[in-house]
């Protein structure tokens, strides 16, 4: 009777509990998908990034040691696994520093994607994650023919535009081409304006446009597409409606040679549905001074960031490498992103010493870090207010999201893993934050080069971290 009553009690305080933070989430005192605020999402705006690990699992409360020997144990079964070989790196480390087991955390491997995570905590750390991408429709009279009005779409960066309407539920396709010719088509006929030469401004990267080396593992521009100031869903294939046909999942489809000109010319088309003549051929060209017409905005840079993790975007990965090379006053090259990210990490007092980049993204032959750098990197990620938080937000979850979900992580295991992969023909490699089952946290990392059984040397790395929330 007395355990019916504890049962029932307890039960009672749950409910009150749970209505309680329901209330206060519509009220918008406790963050939470409800509100009975307006949810015009277009209208919402974050003047700056606030890290939100106060109320993420990558938040902890304790910081029980990791047993050094439980961790050890770990990495012995992972070297008797015949798949692995013997050109692998591992570090398990607790969130404030401390290795627990490590096994050549010193020696320079390839990374492939997990160099991602490198890109991410530099371009979380380096740029206002609360800003936007804005492609803009300019009125630039200053080309203009016959006393017609020239108008020029100008690239901002935004390679996640659709031919649709605006998309508030996703990322990719958050600002569309189609709302933006009808603001457009609005904005120019208020104007007196029903006639228009045609332009588009696609300066913002430059003239170096692709890492050096990337060719050489992008056959058919199957994985990444060059630097573009702007794009319909990355240079890949969309469908006939305008609106993305798979907007947050991976798409192995060759990308377009000339994304912007893609982009420009389905601009001007809807734009004559809206209504106005659209003559001449569209050109590129750069924009002088001219006058704002109408703006798209992408979705938010932390929420690109996160879409680029969780679907391991090459294109995307290049491209925050290239924003911070400009917002740092670097060379606006490839090269210069690569700068920029090791310039970033070094002012946050990473040692860089053993980090080689051919690219930002990990695609391109010739990078080469250690475990080590990865765990540091990662370790300053975690730093409670630091704004590199971003970084580990976007990571991929054990079981829920991204490209965890292509992985064979236990069950018990699921949502207390965030993950980075990274897959090449020759190196399997992992790196992320463990919610412990105790309560505290790791950071682990761990990078296999040249293994015997690249699938076999996968299922080892997913055996492993399975594991680490029990240490």
């Amino acid at each position: 009777m007395k355990r019916t009553a504890t049962v029932a009690l307890s039960a009672g305080l749950t409910f009150a509990l749970a209505a309680g933070y329901v209330v206060c989430d519509c009220c918008d005192v406790l963050p939470g998908v409800l509100s009975f605020a307006s949810s015009d999402l277009q209208s919402m705006t974050i003047d700056t990034y606030k890290p939100v690990s106060g109320q993420s699992f990558i938040s902890s409360s304790r910081s029980d040691p990791v047993d050094s020997r439980s961790a050890a144990r770990l990495l012995d079964d992972f070297a008797a696994n015949s798949a692995v070989g013997s050109d692998w790196s591992a570090v398990i480390m607790s969130e404030e520093g401390q290795v627990a087991a490590s096994r050549e955390p010193g020696m320079k491997r390839e990374p492939a994607s997990v160099l991602k995570m490198i890109t991410a905590a530099a371009a979380a750390r380096g740029l206002d994650m609360s800003s936007t991408l804005k492609t803009q429709v300019c009125l630039d009279n200053s080309n203009s023919k016959d006393s017609v009005s020239h108008l020029v779409l100008k690239g901002g960066g935004d390679v996640l535009l659709s031919g649709g309407e605006n998309d508030f539920s996703h990322v990719n396709g958050r600002a569309g081409l189609k709302t933006l010719a009808k603001n457009t088509a609005e904005a120019l006929k208020k104007s007196g304006i029903s006639k228009v030469t045609a332009g588009y401004d696609d300066s913002l990267f430059g003239t170096d446009r692709a890492p050096a080396r990337l060719s050489e593992s992008n056959e058919d521009r199957l994985y990444a597409m060059e630097q573009s100031s702007m794009a319909i869903d990355i240079g890949r294939n969309r469908s006939e409606s305008g609106s993305l046909a798979n907007p947050d999942g991976l798409a192995y489809v060759r990308r377009s040679a000339s994304p912007a000109t893609d982009a420009a010319r389905k601009f001007f088309s809807l734009l004559s549905e809206e209504g106005i003549e659209v003559s001449g051929i569209v050109s590129e060209e750069k924009t002088a001074s001219s006058s704002v017409v109408a703006t798209a905005e992408s979705a938010k840079l932390y929420e690109i960031l996160d879409f680029t993790l969780k679907t391991s975007d090459n294109t995307l990965a290049e491209e925050f490498g290239r924003l911070l090379a400009l917002k740092t006053n670097h060379s606006n090259s490839s090269q210069g992103a690569v700068e920029a990210v090791c310039d970033t990490l070094k002012n946050a007092g990473i040692d860089i010493s053993d980090l080689e980049m051919s690219d930002c993204s990990g695609l391109s032959p010739g990078s080469r870090l250690t475990a080590s750098i990865l765990a540091q990197t990662e370790k300053m990620c975690l730093n409670r207010g630091a704004a590199a938080v971003a970084a580990v937000e976007g990571t991929a979850v054990s079981g829920l999201s991204g490209t965890a979900l292509e992985h064979s992580i236990a069950e018990d295991a699921a949502g207390l893993i965030r993950l980075k992969t990274g897959t090449l023909p020759s190196v399997n490699s992992m790196t992320g934050f463990v919610s412990r089952k105790n309560g505290s946290n790791l950071i682990f990392a761990i990078i296999v080069n040249n293994p015997s059984d690249s699938n076999g040397a996968k299922n080892a790395i997913d055996a492993f971290v399975s594991k680490l929330p029990s240490l």
